[in-house]
């Protein structure tokens, strides 16, 4: 809350107005947010590393459309909405960690999902997402699931694993209306698990995905390999210069025999 004392005359005499402004549920001056587990004193509006949240869900629910939400080393495990590590539903938000994602690791537990990105807009950019399992109600992807339009980067995504609808790691894309679903980029995708199609990595068959400059290799899943493409134009032939996909299940639906750079 702010206060103000506004002086003015009335009739020659002197009145103070006291005005009284309640602070929104976001501030608007602070566009970038900090999570820290050993910050000294957490708080809103989470806008130096000295009050920086304790946990990534905390300072996301805080953020704004275009905020960024900066993540420093550590260890995080604590559950968003009890299905998920961290649920974004805000617009634009950039989630980015500080020194990559050998030093950023979010662990599912086997319980919950890493990551659900629910809104259009949203980065992820340099985390580990491990142990995590896709949940009842959206079985796909245990370690990041990007509904709409987005951009995964810079990540290792491992030993996750998701149910029978598919993506052990990753899904992209959920809504059938063919809108562009997004990038991953320069990421390693290993040592996913799925029951359904794509051990690795799911890709919405109506939505237009790009993967570049990745690592996708050892996912087993029940059917489709190490990764559901599904149909053109969710695979952009483009973005195979530098990318590099091994199955270890029998069937491939992608192989792209070049460098790997991630």
């Amino acid at each position: 809350m702010t206060c103000a004392v506004v002086r003015t005359i009335c009739g020659g005499a002197a009145i103070c107005l006291i005005l009284i402004g309640v602070a929104v549920h976001a501030d608007a001056t602070y566009k970038t947010h900090y999570v820290w587990t050993d910050s000294p004193f957490p708080g809103a509006p989470y806008n130096a590393w000295t009050n920086a949240a304790h946990d990534i869900q905390t300072a996301v629910d805080f953020a704004s459309a275009g905020d960024t939400v900066l993540v420093t080393n550590g260890l995080y495990t604590s559950s968003g909405d009890g299905t998920n590590l961290v649920y974004i539903n805000t617009t634009d938000v950039t989630l980015k960690s500080v020194n990559g994602a050998e030093a950023t690791i979010l662990d599912g537990g086997g319980t919950n999902r890493c990551i659900f990105a629910w809104q259009t807009g949203i980065i992820v950019d340099g985390f580990t997402l491990t142990n995590g399992i896709s949940c009842s109600k959206y079985k796909f992807a245990g370690g990041i699931f990007m509904r709409a339009r987005g951009i995964i980067r810079h990540c290792i995504i491992s030993g996750n694993q998701s149910g029978s609808v598919g993506g052990g790691g990753v899904r992209m894309g959920y809504d059938t209306d063919g809108s562009q679903a997004g990038v991953i980029e320069h990421c390693l995708i290993s040592g996913n698990t799925s029951s359904g199609d794509g051990g690795g990595i799911h890709m919405h068959s109506r939505s237009i995905c790009t993967l570049q400059f990745c690592r996708v290799e050892n996912n087993v899943s029940a059917r489709i390999g190490g990764a559901r493409l599904s149909t053109e134009p969710c695979f952009s032939t483009a973005s195979l210069s530098e990318t590099r996909v091994i199955p270890r299940a029998q069937a491939l639906s992608l192989v792209a025999a070049a460098a790997s750079i991630w």
